[in-house]
């Protein structure tokens, strides 16, 4: 398991949502979700999330830009609200 994902595992409750952007391939929110997190990626590239879905499943990945991961525009994408900012390799948003 990659040090991010158990870097953050180690900082957060259990089952937390977890939103991690600039999610690459999604190797992070995989283990994430692995250890019991409700954990999603956003990346903005159209590319690379599309890469992360046939990975680790569509129900978990989105093409937003770090500047619109709004309450809005998450719940518009189907994507839970998490509340608290943390940082590792990427951004991970938190509740």
């Amino acid at each position: 398991m990659e040090v991010d994902v158990r870097f953050v595992d180690m900082m957060i409750k259990r089952n937390s949502i977890v939103l991690d952007i600039g999610c690459g391939i999604g190797n992070a929110v995989n283990g994430l979700r692995t250890l019991g997190h409700d954990a999603y990626g956003v990346d903005p590239t159209t590319e690379v999330p599309d890469v992360a879905a046939d990975l680790y499943g569509h129900a978990y990945f989105r093409n937003i830009a770090a500047i619109d991961t709004t309450s809005g525009n998450l719940a518009l994408k189907g994507l839970p609200d998490p509340m608290m900012q943390s940082s590792c390799r990427g951004t991970f948003l938190l509740s």
